[in-house]
């Protein structure tokens, strides 16, 4: 079966956005870190969780620290981050010109 991207209720959450642009802009990030400088909201643990079970997002632990873990995207993540990017440029484009 394909995949949909056009029906993700992950990315209709609140800082989901905001996850995966953070993550095409530096690949792989502390997960500490990337939802740390979102925001200090208690859902964001929850929200990458969703995007991880979306297929968006992977989480790995560090292979010398144990309490470590290191997010990326997928490459479905990194497919529907570079369509999200594409369409906030666009959306600032037209805001500038009126």
């Amino acid at each position: 079966m394909e995949d949909n991207i056009y029906s993700v209720p992950a990315l209709e959450k609140k800082y989901s956005h905001d996850i995966m642009l953070s993550l095409l802009a530096n690949p792989r990030q502390k997960k500490t870190d990337l939802l740390q400088s979102i925001s200090k909201s208690s859902s964001m643990p929850r929200r990458l969780d969703e995007l991880e079970e979306a297929g968006l997002v992977e989480v790995e632990r560090d292979t010398y620290d144990y309490n470590t873990k290191w997010v990326r995207l997928t490459d479905k993540g990194a497919k529907v981050a570079e369509l999200l990017s594409l369409i906030r440029f666009e959306a600032k484009s037209d805001k500038d010109k009126a």
